[in-house]
Formats: C-alpha cells, sequence, structure tokens
C-alpha cells in the first residue's frame, strides 16, 4: 500500500545516510581518533568566538583574552586545531551562515553582516572557498 512504500522509501533513505556516514568515518585516520588533552587556552578561545563571531575579533584581541602574545598563542592555536586562527573564525561565520540560510528568510546581505562581515563581497568569496559554491547558488539549492 501506499503507506508501506512510504515506509519503504524512509528505511531505505535512512539506511543509505548511515551507510554514508559510516564510509566517510571509515575515511578518518586513526590517529585522529586517539584521545587528546587541548589547552585550556584554546578551548577558551574557540568558546569566546562561539559566542563572539559576529564582532570584530583580531589575533591581538583574541590572544589579550587569554593573557598570551598574539605570536606565542597563534602557535598554540595552530597546534591544537590545524588551522590558523582566523581561518577558524571564518570557518564558525560560514557555519552561522549556512545554519541561518536553513533556518530563516534573511537576505544574504543581512546574514553576511550578523555572521561579522563588514562587506557582501568578501562574504561571498568566504563563503565560496569554504563550501565551493556562492551563497546565492547555496541558498538557492540548499546544498547539503
Amino acid at each position: 500500500s501506499l503507506i508501506q512504500n512510504y515506509i519503504d522509501l524512509d528505511f531505505d533513505i535512512t539506511m543509505r545516510i548511515y551507510l554514508l556516514i559510516l564510509l566517510l568515518l571509515s575515511k578518518i585516520p586513526i590517529e585522529k581518533w586517539k584521545k587528546r588533552n587541548i589547552d585550556h587556552r584554546v578551548i577558551r578561545t574557540i568558546n569566546f568566538i562561539d559566542r563572539h563571531y559576529p564582532e570584530s575579533l583580531s589575533n591581538d584581541f583574541l590572544a589579550r583574552q587569554i593573557s598570551m602574545s598574539a605570536n606565542s598563542f597563534l602557535r598554540l592555536f595552530k597546534s591544537y586545531t590545524g588551522t590558523t586562527l582566523q581561518q577558524f573564525l571564518q570557518q564558525k561565520r560560514i557555519e552561522k551562515a549556512v545554519l541561518m540560510m536553513h533556518n530563516s528568510d534573511d537576505s544574504i546581505e543581512s546574514i553576511s553582516e550578523k555572521c561579522g562581515f563588514s562587506e557582501r563581497q568578501h562574504f561571498s568569496k568566504v563563503f565560496r572557498r569554504i563550501t565551493g559554491v556562492s551563497p546565492a547558488y547555496y541558498r538557492k539549492k540548499q546544498v547539503i
């Protein structure tokens, strides 16, 4: 019946997603799964960025928040995250923008401002670099 076909389709989709997740997880090198203690200053900075990502956050400002010199902190942050502080911040801003695109009807201009980008062109450039598509295309196709 129609209901049984829907249940079968739903189960099939669920299983395909599950298998895709397993396949992706199997591609992660084993050393990435090992527990690693992260320096509390890096954790504090990540939490700070998560709460204040729309604000202007310079390397010097973030380093001062944890009483370190900028150069020392930038090396520390990259050693734990594998990325620079500003790349991490941009990634966080784009993650938030993607969530907003899925959960609001705000314009791309408005979303870019809410995510801490002062210029739409810069937002579009960073968005494309991180996601591989423009914000307008992403919104139109709801890529994911």
